[in-house]
């Protein structure tokens, strides 16, 4: 969806963390509104649940803090 709105859109993985059966991958995505010179940029924070090296689930946070937080560990 996001590719669909912004234009050159791009998303850059900062970090990995192994969190055991969970991978913490705090995201910047930028792109430009159609039309707009102004670059938006948003960060999330997607925890991702591996199974026999699948994902099977798939959360987003505003925050490392808060994914930290929703696997059990802290910064």
């Amino acid at each position: 969806m996001w590719r669909d709105i912004l234009g050159g859109f791009r998303a850059d993985v900062l970090e990995c963390i192994d969190a055991g059966e969970y991978v913490i991958a705090p995201t910047r995505m930028r792109g430009r509104p159609p039309g707009g010179d102004t670059e938006v940029v948003l960060d999330e924070v997607y925890v991702s649940k591996f199974r026999n090296g699948k994902i099977v689930e798939l959360r987003e946070y505003r925050t490392k803090a808060e994914a930290l937080e929703a696997v059990g560990l802290s910064e």
